[in-house]
């Protein structure tokens, strides 16, 4: 069934035209806008709840920090772990997420960077005041278990962990690719950070591709292994369980992320409703998702045409009288009111010349 609607997918209108990111949020992001849905998605931790709720099974949360007041049960943790994962709840595009390892006695980044309690502690300080978060509002960071991948993903991005990222619409995949970290990405799987991207083939699984910084490559760019004609493991058990995800969220267009853990297999990282468009590079073909009616588009010229008219009638001189007497009071308050400002804001600032 779900092959079928992928095929009727493919083959509507316009199907070659590649996904501009004008296109994605005015056709398909804006479409399903709903302030409480976006920001239930935008916030991993209640996202995680939904997810949870559902059964979906997702990394396991060992901590929220949500101010320095909870510095100590973080000193706790750290004592007791060998490796934590420290990321922003509404944070975007991979960035603020800090991934720990215990080596030797000593936190560890990936790259090798040694970490003191006080750098930590920078970094959360970081996540808290909003710096990483999608609206640079005061955020909370979330403590998580580091994923042990699976012995593939262990051997294709031994600098971190690789995911996934599932594109559907409507609860139908309509794109996949892998992700993979490099030195240069810091041990993240994020591509605007010097990341690798695998184009997935949806029906096996298998890789047809590889970019980085949005030129195509043969082989990874740190171990030199050969990225071509690999097979994903367990790709129908990552595909159902994004699907699965799908249908926790009312929104029509998202991109699921995933990783595959050693012992509990697929786990939900987050569900984006603004996937990115290098996916499309990374397959080296356009997003086949199923045109928007044009009626919507014409809907959305109408209302600016009207607006365009309500303004130039503004600006006309029957329109500014109309305008003018009808607003005359409110203008009168409003001039009376920033005079009164200005004579205060000048007399405070000595250049008062009245």
């Amino acid at each position: 069934m779900i092959e079928r609607l992928r095929q009727l997918w493919r083959q509507g209108p316009g199907r070659g035209d590649v996904l501009g990111i004008n296109r994605r949020n005015l056709d398909y992001v804006f479409a399903d806008y709903h302030p409480g849905k976006f920001r239930e998605l935008d916030d991993k931790i209640a996202a995680k709840k939904v997810l949870e709720a559902a059964g979906v099974d997702v990394p396991r949360t060992m901590d929220v920090i949500t101010s320095p007041a909870d510095y100590p049960r973080l000193d706790t943790l750290l004592d007791e772990k060998d490796a934590v994962v420290l990321k922003p709840a509404k944070g975007w595009g991979g960035r603020g997420i800090l991934v720990m390892n215990k080596v030797d006695g000593q936190w560890t980044k990936p790259g090798g960077a040694v970490l003191s309690n006080a750098d930590i502690k920078v970094h959360l300080g970081d996540i808290l005041s909003g710096i990483h978060s999608l609206d640079e509002d005061a955020d909370a960071a979330i403590c998580e278990e580091l994923v042990v991948p699976h012995e593939f993903f262990a051997h294709l991005g031994p600098a971190g962990l690789s995911d996934l990222r599932v594109v559907l619409e409507d609860h139908v995949p309509v794109q996949a690719m892998c992700r993979v970290p490099t030195a240069a990405s810091d041990g993240k799987a994020n591509l605007h950070g010097g990341g690798v991207g695998l184009g997935v083939d949806l029906d096996t699984g298998r890789i047809t591709g590889a970019i980085t910084s949005d030129q195509r490559i043969t082989h990874h760019p740190d171990t030199g292994l050969a990225l071509n004609d690999l097979q994903l493991p367990m790709w129908q058990e990552c595909v159902d369980m994004c699907i699965a995800a799908s249908h926790t969220v009312d929104v029509g267009y998202m991109g699921v992320d995933l990783v595959v853990d050693n012992e509990r297999g697929p786990l939900i990282l987050e569900i984006n409703a603004r996937p990115g468009l290098a996916i499309q590079i990374a397959n080296a073909e356009a997003q086949p998702v199923a045109p928007r009616s044009t009626a919507s588009r014409a809907d959305r010229a109408t209302t600016l045409f009207n607006w365009f008219l309500l303004v130039v009638m503004a600006l006309s001189p029957l329109g500014y009288h109309w305008w003018h007497t009808r607003y005359s009071e409110v203008l009168e308050t409003v001039v009376g009111a920033n005079e009164i400002r200005t004579v205060v804001r000048a007399d405070q600032e000595g250049v008062a010349d009245l």
